[in-house]
């Protein structure tokens, strides 16, 4: 089975840049992408109805609704797809201004190429992609950690804390097998073969926080 194109949704209001981004576009090795353009923000939101729009690219500048308004209320409203803006300006408060906003990545004008449209498109499907996979790992981690009593979440955040089997059993003034027994469980059941790992979900999630 041989995948689709990515499909991209081009939001530009200004016809002689639209057109230099499609020619960047088709002239990518392979043209793994196909285009969707549209000229202002009510028929971006239309647009995006469709799940087959993979990538989002839109201008800095949108006339009376900015790029980066649109951004901002595309991620209030839990958008979660790639988003790459063109901007005009490369200054560092623009570009700042852009990823606070949610961008994923931004592209001056005058350095758009196929090359680096490539580089840019690819990097952020992966980013977003990665980012995907670890706020499904922190959904799975918080699931598992509801199963754990109240004494082992009292344990976990000892055995995070880097105390032994018998620091914890003075502590709580239980017997070590009691301890082993409360640490053997919380294991099991948040999956964690080492403290090591233990702690490392423990930072992903902040679950020491809510013990």
């Amino acid at each position: 089975m041989i995948d689709r194109p990515n499909m991209i949704l081009l939001i530009e209001d200004d016809a002689d840049h639209a057109d230099l981004f499609r020619r960047c576009l088709d002239s990518i090795q392979g043209r793994p992408y196909e285009l969707r353009h549209v000229a202002h923000a009510a028929a971006a939101g239309k647009a995006l109805r469709d799940e087959a729009i993979d990538v989002i690219v839109l201008d800095y500048r949108l006339g009376l609704e900015s790029g980066l308004d649109l951004l901002r209320r595309f991620r209030a409203e839990g958008e979660g797809r790639p988003v790459i803006v063109l901007t005009g300006h490369g200054n560092e408060y623009v570009a700042v201004e852009m990823m606070r906003a949610g961008a994923d990545d931004y592209v001056v004008k005058t350095d758009l190429n196929p090359v680096v449209l490539a580089k840019v498109i690819r990097r952020a499907i992966e980013l977003r992609r990665a980012d995907r996979k670890s706020k499904e790992r922190e959904a799975l981690i918080r699931c598992r950690q509801k199963l754990l009593t109240p004494r082992e979440r009292e344990v976990m955040r000892m055995v995070v804390d880097g105390m032994t089997t018998r620091e914890i059993s003075r502590r709580l003034h239980r017997s070590e097998n009691t301890v082993k027994i409360h640490r053997s469980n919380l294991m099991r059941k948040m999956r964690a073969s080492t403290p090591a790992d233990l702690a490392r979900m423990v930072t992903m999630t902040g679950l020491v926080e809510s013990v």
